[in-house]
């Protein structure tokens, strides 16, 4: 998904999956092409529109290289990112953790046991995610 048409800075753009991670285990995965584009990715219960990406439970808030984990819009950390990178927000049993290539790098404090959904706020023109996956009950 890629922003191509709105205002250049406005978080006018974006979408929420129809399909669900539901009974507490799955993940999305996602890779980040651009480095520069200002966007929000995430899984969400409740996602009230692409102009709330504080809305989004469990996101990663990319921009300049930088993927911030924001929860409800909240900082929690942050990690270095390339292009080329993928992403994976998982739960299990109920615990959310953050990946980079593979490798986890935060784990919420909180669980959860709402079904969730993909969520994308984005923000800058030819921002975006790619590839993106929502696989549930694994």
């Amino acid at each position: 998904m890629t922003k191509t048409s709105g205002c250049d800075g406005c978080y006018d753009a974006g979408a929420v999956s129809q399909r669900q991670i539901a009974g507490g285990n799955g993940y999305v995965q996602f890779r980040t092409g651009s480095t520069g584009a200002l966007r929000v990715a995430g899984l969400t219960a409740s996602f009230t529109g692409v102009s709330n990406p504080g809305s989004i439970a469990f996101g990663l808030r990319l921009q300049n290289g930088i993927a911030q984990v924001r929860e409800g819009g909240v900082y929690r950390t942050d990690v270095t990112f390339a292009a080329a990178d993928v992403f994976r927000i998982s739960v299990q049993a109920g615990v959310v953790r953050y990946s980079k290539n593979g490798t986890v790098f935060y784990t919420c404090g909180v669980a959860t046991s709402s079904a969730l959904a993909l969520a994308v706020s984005i923000a800058n023109l030819n921002g975006g995610i790619g590839g993106a996956v929502l696989a549930s009950g694994i």
